[in-house]
């Protein structure tokens, strides 16, 4: 699924938005932009199109939305900081709507986002993964 189509099935699906009393490490959802999202695999060949992914499940140390970091190529946002924390990567098939976790991961960045693409966690749609990554 696209950007647009993700947004919408989390929506159609009840997925609440980003709660306002966040919590550190309590789990989210961030859809993918586009221009985030990994289209082929670590040798060069490409995911089949139901495999890419178009959400990260993380448990980020923090969220900030600041004005320091608020610009981004001309849009408003903030930053996760994750911290090494889990992060899990689900596809969502546009013909099936099948959800499937397609990696798991430690990451140890910043994540550009807008508040638009943070969902609060669906456990019951996109469960932490019990593959963990040894940091």
């Amino acid at each position: 699924m696209n950007e647009q189509e993700t947004l919408r099935f989390l929506e159609e699906s009840g997925v609440k938005p980003f709660p306002d009393d966040w919590q550190p490490n309590q789990p989210v959802l961030y859809v993918l932009e586009e221009v985030m999202r990994r289209k082929r695999k670590k040798d060069g060949t490409p995911f089949p199109a139901d495999q890419v992914a178009s959400i990260a499940r993380l448990e980020p140390a923090d969220i900030v939305f600041t004005k320091q970091r608020a610009i981004r190529e001309g849009r408003r946002g903030g930053a996760i900081n994750n911290e090494g924390g889990p992060v899990d990567y689900y596809a969502i098939d546009p013909v099936t709507k099948k959800i499937t976790l397609v990696d798991t991961a430690n990451s140890k960045r910043d994540y550009f986002i807008t508040k638009e693409h943070l969902f609060a966690a669906a456990d019951e749609l996109f469960p932490r993964s019990d593959r963990r990554v040894e940091p």
